[in-house]
């Protein structure tokens, strides 16, 4: 006798999983110099979800990936300054991201000692990781 299987009722198509899927698509393609195929992960997410942050960040870090970090500074520090108090951490480690791979070292401590201290877990470990690597030079 064969049992017959609970029916898995179809939600349709996440969103926000999807958009989580391009924009890890994204990383990956700026990190292994995939530029053009990053920048276009990060439109579509952009289109998706306009306003948020995540297309921001995709494309400031293809920019650093790119050794275009002069660029991304630009980028993420008027996205910051745009959005103010709204702005996130994860946001604001980036932007120490870039002024690391800059050698803006001053620059680069300035912004992460104060996301070292936010409650974001995934900005703080960056900073923290970030600092570190600071002292090590210093």
């Amino acid at each position: 006798m064969q049992e017959k299987m609970p029916k898995k009722e179809d939600k349709g198509v996440n969103l926000k999983e999807v958009a989580q899927l391009f924009s890890e698509a994204g990383f990956l393609a700026s990190r292994y110099l995939m530029a053009d195929e990053a920048d276009e992960l990060h439109e579509i997410i952009e289109l998706a979800y306009p306003g948020t942050e995540a297309p921001i960040i995709g494309k400031a870090y293809n920019l650093i990936c790119k050794k275009a970090t002069g660029e991304a500074i630009t980028l993420l520090e008027k996205t910051i300054v745009t959005k103010g108090d709204k702005a996130s951490d994860l946001l604001r480690g980036f932007l120490g991201l870039a002024f690391f791979e800059s050698g803006e070292m001053a620059s680069a401590e300035k912004v992460l000692s104060k996301v070292v201290q936010t409650k974001d877990p995934v900005a703080q470990a960056m900073a923290q990781d970030l600092m570190k690597m600071i002292k090590k030079q210093g």
